[in-house]
């Protein structure tokens, strides 16, 4: 039986964060999240969270956001990164740090979230031609007077 370690889980479900115990094995991370497919997802140089990694494929699913990145589906657990020897350990951070992070949101507003997204490129992208095509002109005009000065 493996030992236990400090951890923090994030359930979108029920809209809560809290400070847990699991089993420092792959079941006691499989079973924190309900889910056998996991991801490891790095966030600082001392903490990994792990994920469901279909969770984005599944119906009904709940969503997080943690520190305003990518929408995140489903469960997650924090816990601490030996980077030493690759091991998991406790984690440290507290509880109200890591919620002071996470933002809950249904599939509505994940969509809408990346709507904003798209339509931000997209405004960007549209800014980006017109300056090309002024640039185009610009250069065209200093060809036409460097070439009535000769």
């Amino acid at each position: 039986m493996s030992k236990k370690i400090r951890a923090i889980t994030i359930d979108p479900f029920l809209k809560i964060i809290l400070e847990t115990e699991i089993e420092n094995s792959l079941s006691g991370l499989q079973g924190a999240i309900d889910d056998n497919m996991i991801e490891a997802v790095y966030i600082d140089d001392k903490n990994v969270m792990y994920v469901d990694d279909e969770g984005l494929f599944k119906q009904n699913q709940s969503f997080f956001v943690f520190n305003k990145e990518v929408p995140l589906a489903g469960k997650a657990v924090i816990v601490g990164a030996n980077h030493t020897n690759g091991t998991d350990v406790s984690t440290k951070l507290k509880v109200t740090d890591v919620a002071a992070k996470i933002g809950f949101h249904t599939v509505q507003e994940i969509a809408a979230m990346r709507l904003g997204q798209w339509e931000k490129h997209s405004r960007n992208l549209t800014e980006l031609m017109q300056l090309t095509e002024m640039q185009k002109e610009l250069s065209m005009d200093l060809k036409m007077v460097i070439t009535i000065g000769l």
